[in-house]
């Protein structure tokens, strides 16, 4: 499958976060299928039977855990990822800037958003708006049912028309 370099790390971060693994294609090209974790499998069907939960924690840990321990040019790539989503990352700045009390103060935000940027790229360090809108670009995953394939495993194919789904630009929010 093709998909622009610079989503190799959100490549990733979907894979870890879904099946637990790096590397999916090994299983799938040794049976065809490869199994969701049964971390992913279980969080998946609490969070998909209520609707009142924000945030996928499956989701949270492994940007916990990988974020921090990519090279530098990964995380240059997750930043150019996250610049060229314009949908999700204006939502972003909106709601980031709200949070902060900078609505009226665009210029002072935009530094800010620049230095938390920068921050992530040169100390490793995730900020509350990387990992926001990695939980958006993501949607939580809220399309993505365990339970809706057999034996809780799926093909080649289906693999392939998911990881399409989340190495492009999103231009749905929640």
């Amino acid at each position: 499958m093709n998909f622009p370099s610079h989503y190799l790390p959100i490549k990733l971060i979907f894979d870890l976060s879904l099946f637990g693994t790096e590397n999916p294609e090994e299983d799938l090209l040794r049976c065809n299928k490869v199994a969701f974790s049964k971390e992913f499998s279980s969080y998946q069907s609490k969070l998909l039977s209520n609707d009142h939960v924000e945030g996928n924690e499956i989701l949270f840990k492994t940007c916990i855990r990988y974020l921090p321990n990519i090279d530098k040019q990964a995380r240059k790539d997750i930043v150019k990822v996250l610049l060229e989503n314009e949908p999700v990352a204006s939502a972003l700045m909106i709601m980031t800037r709200l949070d902060l009390g900078l609505l009226d103060d665009e210029d002072q935000y935009t530094v800010n958003f620049d230095r938390e940027l920068s921050e992530y790229i040169e100390n490793k360090k995730i900020t509350p708006s990387l990992y926001l809108f990695l939980q958006k670009h993501f949607l939580d995953f809220k399309k993505i049912n365990p339970a809706d394939y057999q034996h809780f495993e799926i093909t080649s194919s289906e693999y392939y028309d998911l990881l399409s789904d989340y190495t492009k630009v999103q231009s749905t929010l929640l």
